[in-house]
């Protein structure tokens, strides 16, 4: 449970699956392979029947039967990118509508039909009584804001729009379906072949999962957790996500809640709700970005350390700004939209912080720092904001992850007669340990006039 509440609240309530006697935030998946054809078990995400799906899962083998019984998941931005760029232009427009019942029918899951014989405990105070939902056939994933797809072969009832006939549409339909059957996006998870007490996370809007009925006739049992999701997906926007905005705003900048080109509700939803695991997820062990900017921020100091004035763009729990502390820096602001986040911050870190954008004058800052801010949650637009609050041979000082960095336009930023150069001074490089592949750059922008 404890593992669960790392991606947020557990659950609590499913209308089919039991729940187990003693957790009751556990629910019981008990199948038997003879329960349904080989076939009969489809790709899904969990709860798209409803306006607010799950945003993660967890899944461990209790009872394995010998054979057969792996669970195979679907990279469904990968399948996305497969689409013909016409069918990804149509699902832009199409809404797909989920339906519980629809869904359990289309598997023949009389197992878990023996304590109710309508099959579905519809309790009316759960979910608001809703077990159907419009969604999105395509949505922009609410961290990356990626593109993926999010119509599946099992709860998906239909499609709509684009101007496309019924017919047109389950045409559609059966491609996108086609494409989600391609091996080459899988992955198996062969309970046989895992250590026992092993536990499957995946990420309910980025894949879909499925269950072949390949045991007969063995009895297999799973315990799985479900997390709450944060709302209703939203529309993938080719013209503002970062799948294909060339400044890599992802989902973030221009919402109606940002400030200096900040994240969205949505993320600083997220933020609050993880706050306080927030350190142990982000340890210095596995994180080296705070320390590694913070170094290279005393190697670049226009003034003495003790007198320049630092800007914390995005501090968080005040990470990089104890580092910039411990390198003599002494007057070093902070801006961070999540409240949860800066109430982890120790005392003294920051002279002020800033909740909603920065309330500084022009000209305010010596240097402004970031690690894992922009690029991220933050892209040029964001940046360009903040120019005009560093001083005249000041710097602004970030991590970045490389290939965002290779993908946004820099050169847009020398705007208004500001001279700005800028270089990459670290990297590229892994500063998270826990993702070695995933490479960093640290890069330092510095206005001349």
């Amino acid at each position: 449970m404890e593992l669960a509440k790392l991606w947020g609240p557990v659950e609590e309530y499913h209308p089919i699956n039991p729940q187990h006697p003693e957790e009751p935030l556990v629910q019981l998946l008990p199948t038997c392979g003879k329960a349904a054809g080989p076939d009969s078990f489809l790709w899904h995400s969990d709860m798209t029947w409803r306006p607010n799906p799950s945003a993660a899962g967890l899944l461990c083998g209790h009872v394995i039967p010998p054979y057969g019984g792996a669970t195979m998941v679907v990279d469904t931005h990968a399948a996305y990118n497969r689409l013909s760029k016409d069918l990804q232009e149509l699902l832009h427009q199409m809404t797909g509508h989920n339906d519980l019942e629809v869904g359990y029918a289309r598997v023949n899951r009389p197992d878990t039909r023996s304590s109710n014989p309508d099959g579905y405990n519809r309790d009316s105070s759960k979910y608001g009584g809703e077990y159907s939902a419009d969604h999105p056939a395509v949505i922009a994933h609410y961290v990356t804001g990626r593109p993926h797809i999010f119509i599946n072969p099992n709860f998906t009832e239909r499609i709509s729009g684009a101007g496309l006939s019924e017919k047109e549409c389950q045409e559609v339909f059966d491609e996108v379906c086609n494409v989600l059957d391609d091996p080459e996006f899988h992955c198996a998870v062969k309970w046989q072949e895992v250590e026992s007490g092993s536990i499957l996370v995946w990420d309910n809007l980025g894949v879909q999962h499925i269950a072949p009925a390949d045991y007969e006739p063995h009895f297999r049992l799973m315990h799985r957790c479900v997390t709450l999701g944060s709302g209703s997906p939203r529309a993938f926007k080719p013209d503002l996500d970062s799948g294909a905005c060339p400044n890599g705003w992802g989902l973030y900048v221009r919402s109606a809640y940002a400030k200096a080109g900040f994240c969205s509700k949505k993320s600083v939803d997220f933020y609050n709700d993880t706050a306080k695991l927030y350190d142990e997820l982000a340890h210095p062990e596995v994180w080296l970005g705070p320390e590694v900017v913070s170094e290279y921020a005393k190697r670049v100091a226009s003034q003495e350390m003790q007198s320049a004035r630092i800007l914390d763009f995005g501090a968080g729990t005040g990470k990089l700004g104890l580092r910039l502390q411990e390198k003599g820096f002494q007057n070093v602001d902070a801006v961070e939209p999540a409240e949860a986040m800066l109430e982890q911050v120790p005392a003294g870190t920051y002279q002020a912080t800033f909740k909603d954008g920065v309330d500084a004058p022009e000209a305010s800052y010596d240097m402004i720092v970031s690690t894992g801010v922009i690029g991220t949650h933050v892209g040029t637009e964001g940046v360009k904001e903040l120019m005009p609050k560093v001083q005249n041979g000041g710097s602004i000082l970030f991590s970045c992850k490389y290939d965002t960095y290779q993908a946004m336009n820099f050169d847009s930023l020398a705007t208004g007669g500001n001279q700005w150069q800028q270089k990459i001074v670290h990297g590229p490089v892994a500063l998270n340990r826990d993702m070695p592949d995933q490479q960093h750059v640290v890069v330092q922008m510095v206005r001349e006039g």
